[in-house]
């Protein structure tokens, strides 16, 4: 079976998408502590993902996007 991205392709969405989960934690005006507090998930793993380090689940991706107020497609930086 063919994978659908490269090593690098993945570290580069990982990273893509934890700075997009910062910038929206931002507008919020809060800290990780405070997201954290709202999702139920460690600070440290919250840390994790927004340094590209984590690859969180599709029930955390959801969760995160509760917690923050938006969409699906808005958390995965989708548009149009």
């Amino acid at each position: 079976m063919q994978k659908c991205l490269t090593d690098a392709q993945l570290k580069r969405a990982l990273k893509d998408f934890g700075a997009h989960i910062a910038y929206l934690r931002r507008q919020k005006g809060w800290s990780q502590e405070e997201l954290s507090f709202e999702t139920g998930l460690a600070r440290s793993y919250l840390s994790g993902i927004e340094c590209g380090k984590r690859n969180p689940s599709l029930m955390t991706i959801v969760c995160l996007a509760v917690a923050l107020g938006v969409s699906m497609s808005e958390v995965v930086g989708q548009r149009g």
